[in-house]
């Protein structure tokens, strides 16, 4: 519910980034049907979904690589990706985010806007996700602006 968000009436999403990171595989399907709606929806690639599956050990760049060839495979014949079993555009990624290089992409592809970061994570995820809007947010002209939200649900 973000009825307590304030924004113009005009306001309209641009493009939605969602970063979800997760350390068992059984998580990715919590909103797997929610999830293939919206991929299914999403006719003007509004939204870019990347879930990330912490965890894997996989003893090696050689089986990393091998595991990623299946996956794309995989992706090709069906549509779907068998990591998270969803039907997106993207498949999962393996390890954490690198967060330099997701707000340096950002940065360049929405320059000279607000763009909006939300959170509902642990602490530590907060404390990051802070210091990176602070590091790459510009307040000269034309400079993209990152504006931090942390969001608890009971």
């Amino acid at each position: 519910n973000c009825n307590h968000v304030r924004h113009p009436s005009s306001f309209q999403i641009q493009k939605l980034y969602f970063h979800w990171v997760t350390r068992g595989q059984e998580s990715l399907s919590w909103f797997e049907e929610t999830m293939n709606q919206i991929s299914k929806m999403d006719r003007d690639n509004v939204i870019e979904t990347h879930q990330y599956l912490s965890t894997v050990v996989l003893g090696g760049e050689e089986n990393t690589s091998q595991l990623k060839m299946f996956q794309e495979f995989v992706h090709e014949q069906t549509g779907k990706d068998f990591v998270s079993g969803l039907s997106t555009k993207q498949l999962t990624h393996f390890g954490r985010p690198d967060w330099d290089k997701v707000f340096s992409e950002a940065k360049s592809n929405h320059p000279g806007e607000e763009v909006g970061v939300f959170c509902c994570g642990p602490h530590e995820l907060e404390e990051v996700l802070d210091e990176m809007c602070k590091k790459y947010s510009s307040t000269q002209a034309g400079g993209t602006v990152f504006d931090f939200h942390s969001e608890k649900f009971a």
